[in-house]
């Protein structure tokens, strides 16, 4: 059954499908109740795009495909990470980056009783408009740029 999050999560970022070429990729049955799947009609990049009403928090994350699936990154101590997935804030500037709907306080348009949560996954969505055309076009540049930063995190964090 559809949640209401996801078809939000839908409608909003419709732009992907219209005007990119994207289509909806199904999720696995062990996903989250709040998670939709786009995929490249070039079968390269793939975008999950997940909305954690709970924790006020969206986070869309940009794949590099591999022969078409979505793979999860390897963070295998022996021969490094594998990086497939960054969250698509490594590709923005500081100052674009979003913070938790909650972080905005109380008077935000992202805390309003009824259109909060639209409000929010709204302005992910221009920001993924605005700053990832590129990369939505097929350029992976920004993507490679921010892999190498979740490569760095991840050899640190495996360092410890």
């Amino acid at each position: 059954m559809e949640t209401s999050s996801i078809r939000l999560i839908k409608e909003i970022f419709g732009f992907l499908i219209k005007d990119f070429g994207y289509a909806i990729s199904p999720s696995p049955k062990s996903c989250r109740d709040s998670e939709v799947r786009y995929i490249s009609s070039d079968k390269r990049i793939g975008i999950k795009i997940e909305d954690d009403v709970r924790s006020d928090i969206v986070v869309i994350y940009i794949y590099r495909l591999i022969d078409g699936e979505f793979v999860d990154n390897n963070y295998s101590a022996n021969g490094g990470p594998a990086i497939y997935c960054v969250d698509f804030a490594y590709m923005l500037g500081e100052s674009n980056r979003m913070k938790p709907g909650y972080a905005y306080g109380d008077s935000s348009p992202y805390q309003h009783p009824t259109l909060g949560n639209r409000n929010y996954l709204t302005e992910f969505a221009l920001r993924l408009r605005e700053h990832g055309t590129d990369l939505l076009e097929g350029d992976l540049t920004k993507f490679f740029e921010a892999a190498k930063i979740v490569e760095k995190l991840a050899r640190e964090h495996l360092r410890r």
